[in-house]
């Protein structure tokens, strides 16, 4: 099968697009934040917790990242500054489909599906997502 490795720590590119990938060789820290998968690995996968184990490894230890969805509109909502009645300003989630901030609930997904997202957003595609309380 061979080897796989999987960095979650450590230093990280910083590209134009922010892809936030892992420096594989540090020199000055030596393999910090390696994770490799062998045979042993393998027969872990295969056992009755692989789908556990994967999501663990390839989601939460590696390039966890979260959005805001509408749960109306099911749209992504952007986190912006707007003001309210007392006169002051306000950071927090906000969904511009709907022009409400009620509905907007937090998703954790991968960061290259925050990243997909985003890019197609610019191009002018939507994207909804399904949310259900856990």
């Amino acid at each position: 099968m061979g080897r796989y490795e999987v960095w979650n720590m450590g230093a990280m590119e910083i590209l134009l697009l922010s892809l936030r990938r892992k420096i594989r060789w540090l020199h000055r820290d030596g393999l910090k934040g390696n994770a490799k998968f062998g045979e042993m690995e393998r027969d872990c996968l295969l056992a009755p917790g692989a789908a556990a184990n994967l999501h663990e490894r390839l989601f939460t230890l590696s390039d966890f990242s979260h959005m805001h969805i509408c749960g109306k509109c099911l749209h992504i909502s952007n986190v912006i500054q707007r003001s309210v009645a007392c006169g002051g300003k306000i950071r927090r989630p906000f969904c511009r489909f709907c022009d409400s901030a009620e509905h907007v609930v937090k998703v954790n997904v991968p960061y290259e599906v925050k990243l997909l997202c985003q890019e197609l957003f610019i191009m002018g595609i939507s994207v909804k997502f399904g949310t259900e309380p856990c």
